[in-house]
């Protein structure tokens, strides 16, 4: 398995919300309950910035958003295009005894997924509390803290993907700095108010759910 950087290098931190930015958008702590998180309704602010990143006025869920980004990409997800780096960044996976480092917590999870091997997956949460995830052969996540839950989120202010085939390096630095781990609901609620961006908060064990149907 190549640990070869996929060309993330769009990714930032979080922009801090400014009152003085007209466009920063704040996630307000959106949850989604039970095990159907990619087709649970997204509130309007998520689904207006994502169907504007990929110029589809017709998002009203992660699928459908998952759907309308793979139609401008190259193919399904491999574990090369996930963001991997050679720096500590605070969320990494372990497969096989070998530690893959990423940008964000998502990419351990699909990594996981992609293998189906058992993988133990690392994430620092915004306040530096520490996340662990336990990934079964047939998927099963078992989460460390238990109340353990995970952001999906875009920058507010994100540009539309040029036309033409790509994006991921633009999907990434969009993307990853509001795709966190927290060891609580209420951690996310709190950061949500935080950042400049549309996001929502489920269970960790539902960033299973959502990375089957990134990969396919």
């Amino acid at each position: 398995m190549s640990n070869d950087s996929c060309g993330c290098d769009g990714c930032t931190a979080p922009r801090e919300i400014e009152d003085t930015d007209p466009d920063a958008t704040g996630g307000g702590g959106y949850w989604i309950d039970g095990d159907d998180v990619a087709d649970a309704p997204l509130p309007d602010d998520l689904c207006a910035v994502l169907g504007r990143f990929v110029d589809d006025d017709s998002i009203e869920t992660i699928a459908d958003y998952v759907a309308a980004f793979r139609r401008r990409t190259d193919g399904p997800l491999e574990a090369t295009d996930l963001c991997h780096v050679d720096e500590h960044t605070g969320h990494w996976g372990v497969v096989d005894g070998e530690k893959y480092d990423f940008r964000c917590v998502f990419d351990a999870v699909i990594l996981a997924r992609l293998v189906e091997d058992e993988a133990t997956i690392h994430t620092e949460a915004p306040d530096g509390t520490s996340v662990v995830a336990r990934v079964s052969e047939t998927g099963e996540l078992t989460a460390m803290p238990a109340e353990a839950t995970v952001s999906f989120g875009i920058d507010g202010a994100v540009d539309p993907l040029p036309a033409g085939e790509g994006g991921l390096a633009e999907a990434y630095g969009a993307v990853c700095p509001y795709v966190r781990a927290f060891s609580n609901r209420e951690a996310y609620e709190a950061w949500a108010q935080t950042v400049p961006a549309a996001t929502v908060g489920t269970s960790l064990a539902g960033a299973t759910v959502l990375s089957d149907v990134i990969v396919g």
